[in-house]
């Protein structure tokens, strides 16, 4: 995790495991895109995508700073339109057990999205996530995905 991202768990002021579990969007009256520096962790992920950076923890870092970043859906957004394959592909495959839900509802869209490779088995396993919007999310995919047959 950068200096940058544990300046936001500072500021939220949650740690990152209460996040994940709560999954709220305001906590203390502060939201995600009020932090001081929010333009710069959107930097700090497109940065990740423009050099095809692959590590588990560049992954942790994009798929974190998309969770946050979920409103807006920047992100999500700047990844489908720019990721590699080879960078989408490792983005789903740790993605969608990242612990933020708001993370892995965007990973379905990317599935939908970008069609990678065995998408429509991941979309299936998001599909039975146990976070109830995950789950929404990944079947809508499914539902668009049928009526593209």
């Amino acid at each position: 995790m950068t200096e940058l991202l544990k300046e936001f768990w500072e500021w939220l002021p949650v740690s990152y495991e209460e996040y994940s579990k709560k999954g709220i969007s305001q906590l203390n009256g502060n939201y995600e895109d009020n932090f001081p520096k929010i333009n710069e962790l959107i930097e700090h992920a497109k940065k990740i995508v423009d050099d095809n950076l692959t590590s588990d923890n560049d992954m942790d870092d994009l798929l974190t700073i998309m969770g946050i970043d979920n409103e807006a859906e920047e992100i999500m957004e700047y990844i489908e339109e720019n990721s590699s394959d080879e960078q989408i592909n490792r983005l789903i495959y740790i993605g969608i057990n990242h612990p933020l839900h708001d993370a892995r509802w965007q990973v379905a869209e990317l599935l939908y999205r970008r069609k990678p490779q065995r998408y429509a088995d991941f979309l299936k396993i998001l599909s039975s996530d146990s976070n109830m919007y995950v789950r929404k999310r990944a079947m809508n995919c499914i539902e668009m995905i049928n009526q593209e047959l």
